[in-house]
This record gives structure tokens, C-alpha cells and sequence, in this order.
């Protein structure tokens, strides 16, 4: 395991995440009523600023990581409302999944599970909008996968890619899926 607890063969990666939130969606995150994050942002236990010529507050995703971190709220809930579609590829054709996942480029937050079990977990924890299944995972097939993450990813956001597929046509194909599951184009 690395640092932060995760399975050193895994990977994550992100494009454009949010860097300034509101003191609603910083009360969203955190599974908190607004007022406490406002009571806490002016006794100073979160840090921000305020909107120049107006009372509304601002926190900065590092203010809101140090403020979770030191409440032991999870930080994986940061992630899970993240406006970026979230994308969980499943491969233990390491080259493959890193390829497509580095070119997802903006509007994706994206991470690599190496095995079944490592999907699973990734899959609660992460909470991605699409599942990517990339090549050959022993004990994995698209069926199983799509029978195990059954009401927790959407059934049409379960693709199976076939390894030899190239990254730009991987990429669209997993952009429709992005679009069909958020209900609104992402970023490219």
C-alpha cells in the first residue's frame, strides 16, 4: 500500500477538479447542515474568504480537505460530488488502461483497479459514473461485472473494450457512456 492506503499497483489521476466551493456545497459534502460550515468558517476552523461586496463565503478545496481531514470526514466524499465524470477502469493490461485514462483529458476524474477485488472496493469508495472493463481480469467477465456493480453503476455505464481498440475511439466510446450517464456532455 502507498501512503494513502491504496493498493500501490493501482493508479488515480485527474483533470479539472473543483478548486472553490460554496458554503452549501461544502455543507453537501461534508454531510452537514449549511449553518455549520458558516458557524465554522467564522469561529475560523475552515479557512476561505469572503466574495468581495457580498456576505457569501468561499472555501478553497484545500481549506475544505484540511477541514475534513481534521473532522475525520472521509476525504473519498470530495470525489464522490465532484462535478467531473468519474471513470474506474478495470485491467491488468496496465499500458492499455493508462493509455486511455491519460487521455481522457478535461471533466474526467479517473482511476485504475488491477483486479476484481480492487474494483469492487474502488467502486463503492469512488463512486464512478462509468466502468471501464479493459482486456482479460481473471474471475472477470463483463456479465459478472455487470451483475456485481448491479444498482450502483448505471447498466449502460458498463463497457467492456477490447484492448487492441484505439485510445481515440476507447476515449469517445467512454465519453458517450460519461454523457449518457450524467444526462449532459463532459469536457474534452
Amino acid at each position: 500500500m502507498d501512503q494513502t492506503g491504496r493498493q500501490a499497483n493501482g493508479r488515480e489521476g485527474t483533470h479539472d477538479p473543483k478548486r472553490v466551493f460554496s458554503t452549501g456545497e461544502a455543507a453537501a459534502i461534508c454531510k452537514v447542515s449549511q449553518q455549520t460550515i458558516i458557524r465554522c468558517f467564522d469561529a475560523g476552523r475552515i479557512g476561505g474568504f469572503r466574495v468581495p461586496g457580498s456576505k457569501f463565503r468561499r472555501i478553497p478545496r484545500e481549506e475544505l480537505l484540511r477541514f475534513m481531514r481534521a473532522n475525520n470526514i472521509p476525504a473519498d466524499l470530495l470525489e464522490a460530488h465532484s462535478p467531473v465524470g468519474r471513470v474506474l477502469f478495470v485491467s491488468e493490461a496496465g499500458p492499455v488502461a493508462d493509455a486511455w485514462a491519460s487521455a481522457m483529458g478535461e471533466g474526467v476524474h479517473w482511476r485504475i483497479a488491477r483486479d476484481a477485488f480492487e474494483a469492487g472496493r474502488e467502486v463503492e469508495r469512488f463512486r464512478p459514473h462509468v466502468l471501464v472493463l479493459a482486456g482479460a481480469v481473471p474471475g472477470l467477465t463483463e456479465r459478472t461485472l455487470r451483475e456485481r456493480v448491479q444498482g450502483e453503476v448505471a447498466p449502460g455505464a458498463v463497457l467492456a473494450l477490447e484492448p487492441g481498440l484505439g485510445t481515440q475511439d476507447a476515449c469517445a466510446a467512454i465519453r458517450r457512456a460519461l454523457e449518457d450517464a450524467s444526462g449532459g456532455p463532459t469536457r474534452s
